[in-house]
């Protein structure tokens, strides 16, 4: 299964079609548009992770197996893509801290082989009852198994798990792996869980920069902030003009290098 990410009508971009999968290569002349090209993707890929998936289309199969297969892929794609289509230029100004047109955006899911089964067992843990950690219970909790299969093979391979410290009912369990898969679907979510990182190609001088640039600024200096308007009603507006120029990709790649820390 790929994903296939659209754009049309932004900036240098007339028309783009990009298919997203483990390891994605741009290639093109200096000023191209790559850069621009990446960051938008950047940032609408956290936005879609950020929108709870549809459950209508998840089948039960027996009494501890949920499957995301076609018709819950489809069903999913129409609801991002609406979502899109009626939030594009909020997201790009998101992104960018400034108005910049853009025509189609769009993402679809091609060539669908693929299925994921949730496998939902319990299982036992001992914890403490009291304040003196002095008296343990043993209490029975949730977990799903989540696997990647292909619809032309039984073969499955595990992509995930999850956990739960309460048992979830059908609705809340199909909610809580349909978050997890969807971010599998989107590439978002690896073996480590790790988020999206955006890397600029002038990132020896802001690493320089880092630090000086915490000091001294905060995100009141780089773009929007939330205010309410006389209705009660979030709304995002540009409050300084984004004085420092940051996209809000090269922004959250500074806030890494300030909260980084290499494990042992």
């Amino acid at each position: 299964m790929e994903l296939l990410f659209g754009v049309s009508n932004f900036g240098k971009i007339k028309h783009a079609e990009i298919t997203l999968g483990d390891f994605t290569l741009f290639v093109g002349d200096n000023n191209s548009g790559k850069t621009f090209m990446m960051q938008l993707m950047y940032g609408v890929l956290n936005e879609l992770c950020s929108v709870d998936p549809v459950i209508e289309g998840i089948e039960k199969q027996g009494e501890k197996e949920l499957v995301y297969g076609a018709e819950w892929l489809s069903n999913v794609e129409e609801q991002m893509n609406a979502f899109l289509r009626g939030n594009k230029e909020k997201i790009v100004r998101k992104i960018f801290h400034k108005e910049i047109g853009i025509g189609e955006l769009y993402f679809h899911l091609v060539n669908v082989n693929e299925q994921y089964i949730c496998e939902i067992n319990d299982y036992k843990i001992n914890e403490f009852i009291d304040e003196k950690r002095e008296n343990v219970a043993e209490f029975t909790r949730m977990m799903a198994n989540i696997f990647a299969m292909d619809v032309n093979d039984d073969n499955r391979k595990r992509r995930g798990r999850m956990f739960w410290g309460y048992h979830p009912d059908m609705t809340d369990l199909k909610q809580s792996l349909a978050g997890v898969v969807w971010e599998i679907v989107l590439n978002v979510r690896n073996r480590v869980n790790a988020d999206l990182l955006f890397l600029p190609a002038s990132r020896t001088g802001l690493q320089l920069l880092s630090k000086y640039f915490f000091v001294e600024r905060d995100r009141r200096a780089v773009g929007e902030i939330s205010v309410l308007d006389v209705d009660g009603e979030e709304e995002s507006k540009d409050i300084t003009g984004n004085e420092l120029g940051l996209t809000a990709p090269v922004y959250d790649f500074l806030q890494f290098l300030l909260r980084y820390n290499q494990r042992p």
